[in-house]
């Protein structure tokens, strides 16, 4: 099968690739949301190393 049976009206390709790929993309969004709380939410007098984790986890996060 080449090319052409990607072309067939009405079939749709589902791979897990896809699956995960969809998976992911929705849960970036909370995930981004939650960082961004998080960094605006801390205080100005948190500690050095809660300050650091937030830091890291909006890093990894975006």
């Amino acid at each position: 099968m080449g090319r052409g049976a990607a072309v067939v009206p009405g079939v749709v390709a589902q791979s897990r690739l896809g699956k995960c790929s969809v998976i992911l993309a929705l849960s970036a969004f909370p995930a981004g949301a939650f960082a961004i709380t998080i960094v605006v939410a801390m205080p100005g007098d948190a500690s050095k190393l809660a300050q650091n984790i937030a830091t890291g986890f909006f890093i990894a996060v975006f």
